[in-house]
């Protein structure tokens, strides 16, 4: 499952991460920017992983569109992953680059701790 984050709505972007149908689902929060090189690299690998894993939903945020979002989550750079685990407003983990064997194993790892 992917969402577009569009609008610069906190309030929306945490209620996804709050949505009780989401609960036991990896959310991962990708930032990402139309003029970043590396995130086009990785936005096609991202956007596969949240349409073909059932147990992962992405929220891909536009930094431009979304300033007030990335500025509550602290980004700093592009592409920067955020993971949410249990409905919590916290991430368990963050990493920023378009390392995608790192993406990986991120996702693995949290897919395989006890929620």
């Amino acid at each position: 499952m992917v969402f577009s984050i569009i609008e610069n709505d906190l309030d929306n972007y945490n209620s996804i991460i709050q949505d009780g149908e989401h609960v036991d689902r990896l959310i991962i929060a990708y930032f990402t920017a139309s003029w970043c090189g590396p995130c086009k690299m990785v936005s096609p690998i991202i956007q596969r992983i949240g349409e073909e894993k059932d147990s992962v939903v992405v929220l891909k945020v536009d930094v431009d569109e979304c300033s007030d979002i990335s500025d509550f989550c602290e980004i700093e750079c592009m592409p920067t992953f955020l993971f949410y685990k249990n409905n919590n407003l916290e991430p368990v983990n963050k990493f920023s680059g378009a390392d995608i064997d790192l993406l990986v194993q991120n996702i693995n790892n949290n897919l395989s701790t006890d929620q």
